[in-house]
């Protein structure tokens, strides 16, 4: 019998441009959710700062910015 290939998440956190709002959460946080391989999507308005835990075979840190970028807000990924 064989085994279910396990799957692998990874977790990105952005400090985002003029993220202010529930408004400009919400729409970051729609966008993003609707994107392949994007698992969850944590938001906090107060620091500036979203999570995004994704399955890296589909998607990565560099269409998650781009996705950002289309609702008209810059993402600056922080190392850890």
């Amino acid at each position: 019998m064989t085994q279910p290939e396990e799957r692998r998440t990874e977790k990105v956190k952005y400090k985002i441009i003029d993220f202010s709002c529930v408004t400009c959460t919400k729409a970051i946080k729609k966008r993003l959710d609707k994107m392949n391989g994007v698992e969850d999507v944590r938001t906090n308005p107060i620091l500036n700062e979203i999570y995004i835990y994704f399955d890296p075979s589909v998607t990565g840190p560099e269409k998650i910015e781009d996705e950002v970028k289309r609702t008209g807000y810059k993402a600056i990924r922080e190392r850890s």
